[in-house]
């Protein structure tokens, strides 16, 4: 489940920390963050090697748009094999054949890219929310529709022309034009077209002038700066049924638009039914209103999508940046994923101190806390120690793999799962590689695991997230499903010496007999015996 985590195999998680991958000799460790753990920021500085080897993983995911130029099975194939971890289709745009079709399309490019994936990549419907849009324009009318400085436009809420909108008139809903004064700045999706309101004709129609040029398009976003738009409901019926066209498709997510309070997620929430545990509800923070209520809005909504366009209309744009990093800071807080869209590039996230990080969010945390809470520090906090190339996360609901990416380790999370609904969600979050293990289950519980460990290593080998002699932190379940809760925590110091061929049963097995004593433990074992590790 996604937000009610039922108590499975995670609930009873153990940290093995550190396991030896690959042939004996000297350790190698691939970028910055492996080489340079210290006490502090300055010492971590000073330390920054030109000569480090670069590394060749990302730690954070890409959510694509489809629309019609990359809507066939080749095209989208290129996107998975690419790098696309989340497919977003966004409601506001075409109709709900036309996205059905795509979904198929994209499902069959993502079942012809499996030995690439070697997970799956999760869908996402965006709807629309309270934003108003434009009409569609005439079919004779060449779109993007190009407006230069100075031109004047009527905005009416005639319906004869909702779908045959012109360069000259364009429709929008009644109620934006009677809240719309004369004077204010009226910005078309996130700019750079920006209207001035000239004129109210009546109460359905007024008279805009062209201040700053660009170009109108079908169903564009129309939004004058901070203001709040009159809501009669959380949803319309058109946010409703497209809800129900991604539930009835299996859609993992849900991304809404133009979030302005709490109730809107919950409103979504309610919408999904029965699959309310099963779909993120992601809320897009895009205006000036959403900003100040985002403790809120973080309380009830699964994960957060920062719309820097949209939000640098709503507030001065030198002071986006303060909004976005108050943002990310506190969803960080609360160990909900964060998206940051669009115009981002960050090629130094290798150089940035991440232990500095682990502590902070660390130390937030109330204590005392859960023992599936505590392994997850505890084994972030060995990967630090090791310094470990991967973490590797045995999950069948995702919950363990959610809780380490929550503290944001220097290293990739690699989860195996049973469950192609966790491997999808799981690209929500920072960090994780989702591995789709499908091996029988009909065995011993230490060797299932074993087997599929052993499948997790060999994709990781292949994909160059470990090498020879790196070091790997295991976490993983202390029993089968019928054993009682209880938590595991030891080290794996065995020699494993391919990642192709020897089986780690034998040196899994041994520490559970050995750390047998440790099972039950609690918080402050957990932790203190983390610390104990060279």
């Amino acid at each position: 489940m996604y937000r009610d985590y039922k108590q499975d195999l995670d609930s009873r998680s153990g940290a093995s920390i550190i396991m030896q991958v690959g042939d004996a000799g000297q350790q190698m460790f691939q970028g910055q963050s492996f080489r340079n753990i210290k006490q502090s920021h300055l010492q971590q500085i000073c330390t920054l090697d030109v000569d480090s080897p670069i590394r060749t993983y990302r730690m954070t995911n890409i959510v694509c748009t489809v629309g019609p130029s990359c809507e066939s099975v080749e095209v989208l194939k290129d996107m998975v094999a690419s790098g696309m971890n989340i497919c977003r289709f966004n409601m506001a745009h075409a109709s709900h054949e036309w996205h059905l079709q795509t979904l198929r399309n994209l499902r069959e490019a993502v079942d012809k890219s499996r030995e690439v994936t070697h997970g799956s990549v999760a869908t996402a419907i965006d709807i629309t929310g309270p934003g108003v849009r434009l009409g569609r324009f005439s079919e004779d009318v060449e779109v993007p529709v190009q407006l230069q400085k100075g031109a004047t436009v009527i905005m009416s809420s005639d319906k004869a022309i909702k779908k045959s909108c012109t360069k000259d008139r364009v429709y929008v809903i009644q109620g934006f034009i009677m809240r719309a004064k004369v004077g204010d700045k009226i910005f078309i999706d996130d700019g750079p077209l920006c209207f001035k309101v000239m004129k109210k004709v009546s109460l359905v129609e007024m008279i805009v002038e062209v201040v700053h040029q660009g170009e109108m398009n079908h169903n564009g976003l129309v939004h004058i700066p901070m203001t709040t738009p009159n809501i009669d409901e959380y949803l319309s019926e058109k946010d409703k049924k497209d809800i129900k066209f991604g539930v009835d498709n299996e859609v993992d997510m849900v991304f809404v638009s133009w979030v302005l309070q709490p109730e809107m997620v919950t409103a979504v929430r309610e919408a999904l039914g029965d699959a309310k545990d099963r779909v993120a509800v992601v809320a897009k923070i895009e205006s000036y209103n959403s900003v100040k209520r985002i403790d809120e809005i973080l309380e009830v909504a699964d994960g957060i999508l920062i719309a820097r366009g949209d939000l640098g209309n709503d507030i001065p744009p030198e002071k986006v940046f303060l909004a976005q990093k108050m943002i990310i800071g506190r969803a960080n807080m609360a160990g909900k994923p964060v998206i940051c869209a669009a115009q981002i590039c960050q090629e130094a996230e290798n150089a940035l101190y991440y232990d500095a990080t682990f502590r902070d969010l660390r130390f937030a945390t109330p204590v005392p806390t859960n023992v599936t809470h505590a392994t997850s520090i505890a084994a972030v906090e060995a990967a630090i120690r090791g310094p470990a190339s991967a973490i590797i996360v045995v999950t069948n609901s995702g919950r363990s793999a959610r809780l380490i990416a929550r503290y944001r380790p220097h290293c990739i999370i690699i989860a195996i799962t049973k469950s192609q609904d966790t491997a999808r969600n799981l690209n929500l979050h920072r960090g994780i590689f989702s591995v789709i293990h499908t091996g029988s289950s009909n065995q011993e519980w230490y060797r299932d695991v074993d087997q599929r460990i052993h499948y997790a290593l060999r994709v990781a080998v292949e994909r160059g997230y470990v090498k020879p002699n790196d070091k790997g932190a295991l976490l993983h379940s202390a029993g089968n499903q019928s054993s009682p809760l209880q938590a595991h925590l030891c080290l794996l110091q065995q020699r494993y010496h391919t990642a192709h061929t020897e089986p780690l049963c034998h040196a899994i097995s041994q520490p559970l007999q050995r750390y047998k004593e440790i099972q039950n433990g609690t918080v402050k074992q957990c932790l203190t015996l983390s610390k104990s590790f060279p």
